[in-house]
């Protein structure tokens, strides 16, 4: 130190501080960062590459010229700033506090650890299953729901090999899905959608990818944009026109309807005019062929949904792939063969059509449907690598997404309205004070029933089509204040935000009301089915409805 002071002293006088200009006139200050960092650096205690490594000997530098703030070829040491350093040396003297000697000063080094960020809380897992029991109830969003209570409203919990971070709560959630978007991104791939290798091509379970990407333009420039959405309204008013003709049938006959599997018909031959310009299911008043194809689709459809809701202990325990113990995956790729075998037969009708005639309106619909311009991909998109391997598991994707979750929200409507006769009424005055007796809603009339759209709203709070959503986290990511570790199952439970009695008041109740005083927007602008004042088969009363839950990938 009094050597290291005395250059100090020489170069700059007793007055003066040294500036970063002055570095170069201070040799031996030098010398001494350099030494500094050879004894506390790794590299710095070879014996090959210093003589007496584990001594303090900054002369050793002045010896070798060695200079790291302008030779890089030296990676014995790194470059560093002596300002700070040599200006507390210049300015003050310095001496070990209390009355401690030299050689009593402890020079050993410790590690220093950064703070850490905790997991969120949560139930103690068991060895092997984790947390396992809790999700073995008949309605596992209930469960987490109740645990959210104890654990707050992020919570881990260990299914098999698994780590699961749930999230019960809207702010987190949209911190979550919003801030962190990019984070969780994906999904994590359940064990049957690798049937048929429909995971890799699917737009539902790829990946954040150039694949995926392109099949998200396709859909949102050929089926969902505003455009394709007006040309095809009158299409779907159509469709819904046949519903209500039908159920107009059934109440004159005194026949009892089965709501879900009418509206499922109503919704499948909307999209599939949609793709296709073709029918693919028809009421029972159809023949029975095309009736009991029609009902064939539908379990398809419902049995993919069933099974994908049920606890597959493959995904809990991934060595148990090849086993299959359940049979989930083996049952879901049969039904995938099935609705890709209708989708081909399809698909080849319609490029033996485009073969025989150039006319585009003319492939058995009246306008230029999605199958055609999905037809004219390599004009479009003239790098596309998509190929009909890809389209039939895109209309796989479009048909189980938009079936099953749209039948269940309109038949939960219905049946919350058959259960509140006062809530029905209501409904149908301000259709009747808007619209009149003798005509029906069509899509631009949304937006003058403010009672419907809430309505709507309620249905889904109340009874979220897709109870839990599934996500996955691609790195580690910091969520109010807790670690979520890199491949993390991120489970956010709608269910459970939509019976939150800090956000609703009386949640397990069905008051559409609370919408319209909220005034909150949600764009349901879709809901097409006109409330036809309903009896309830077997002269059922009102409160004897059935109106328990059934868990799946979608809410029954």
């Amino acid at each position: 130190m009094v050597k290291a002071k005395e250059e100090l002293l020489v170069v700059l006088g007793k007055n003066e501080k040294p500036q970063e200009s002055d570095m170069s006139k201070l040799p031996y200050l030098d010398a001494i960062v350099k030494e500094i960092f050879r004894m506390h650096s790794p590299i710095g205690r070879n014996s090959s590459t210093w003589n007496n490594p584990n001594s303090f000997v900054p002369e050793r530098f002045i010896e070798r010229k060695m200079d790291t703030n302008k030779d890089f070829n030296n990676f014995e040491l790194i470059p560093f700033r002596l300002e700070e350093e040599s200006t507390l040396l210049h300015c003050f003297d310095w001496k070990i506090a209390g009355e401690k000697k030299l050689e009593e000063l402890d020079m050993r080094e410790k590690k220093v650890s950064k703070p850490t960020i905790k997991m969120p809380p949560g139930p103690y897992p068991y060895p092997i299953i984790g947390n396992i029991l809790e999700l073995l109830s008949h309605k596992p969003y209930e469960s987490l729901f109740h645990l959210s209570k104890t654990y707050g409203p992020i919570m881990t919990l260990k299914f098999g090999t698994l780590t699961a971070i749930v999230i019960s709560s809207p702010e987190i959630a949209k911190e979550a899905l919003t801030k962190h978007d990019l984070a969780f991104s994906n999904r994590q791939v359940l064990h049957i959608t690798t049937a048929l290798g429909h995971n890799k091509v699917s737009m539902v379970w790829s990946p954040v990818c150039d694949h995926w990407r392109t099949l998200r333009k396709l859909c949102s420039t050929n089926i969902f944009s505003p455009q394709r959405l007006e040309s095809t309204s009158k299409l779907r008013n159509k469709k819904v026109q046949e519903l209500v003709n039908f159920v107009g049938t059934c109440s004159t006959k005194g026949e009892a309807i089965d709501i879900g599997n009418v509206v499922f018909i109503t919704i499948m031959n909307s999209l599939s005019n949609t793709l296709f310009s073709m029918d693919l299911a028809h009421y029972y008043g159809a023949s029975d062929d095309d009736h009991h194809g029609s009902q064939n689709f539908k379990e398809l459809i419902e049995g993919i949904l069933d099974d994908a809701g049920k606890i597959n202990v493959v995904d809990l325990f991934p060595i148990l792939s090849f086993l299959d113990p359940q049979g989930l995956r083996g049952r879901c790729e049969e039904s995938f063969k099935r609705l890709l075998e209708v989708f081909n037969d399809i698909f080849e009708e319609r490029m033996r059509l485009k073969v025989l005639s150039s006319d585009k309106s003319s492939f058995g619909g009246t306008f230029y449907d999605v199958l055609d311009c999905f037809l004219d991909l390599p004009k479009v998109y003239e790098s596309s690598e998509l190929s009909r391997h890809h389209l039939l598991h895109l209309f796989l994707d479009l048909f189980i997404a938009g079936l099953e979750t749209t039948t269940s929200t309109v038949e939960w409507a219905m049946a919350e309205l058959v259960h509140n006769p006062k809530k029905m009424a209501k409904a149908k005055e301000e259709l009747l004070q808007i619209l009149g007796r003798d005509e029906n809603p069509k899509e631009s009339d949304i937006s003058k029933l403010p009672y419907l759209e809430a309505i709507v709203k309620e249905t889904f709070r109340l009874h979220t089509p897709i109870p839990i959503l599934f996500h996955k986290s691609n790195f580690n990511v910091e969520i109010n204040g807790f670690k979520v570790p890199k491949h993390a199952e991120v489970l956010v439970n709608l269910w459970a935000i939509g019976r939150n009695s800090s956000i609703w008041s009386n949640p397990n109740s069905f008051v559409p009301e609370r919408f319209q005083e909220w005034k909150m927007d949600t764009k349901d602008n879709n809901f097409d089915l006109e409330l036809e004042e309903e009896c309830i088969a077997d002269e059922k009363k009102p409160q004897e409805l059935d109106m328990r839950e059934e868990y799946g990938l979608t809410s029954l």
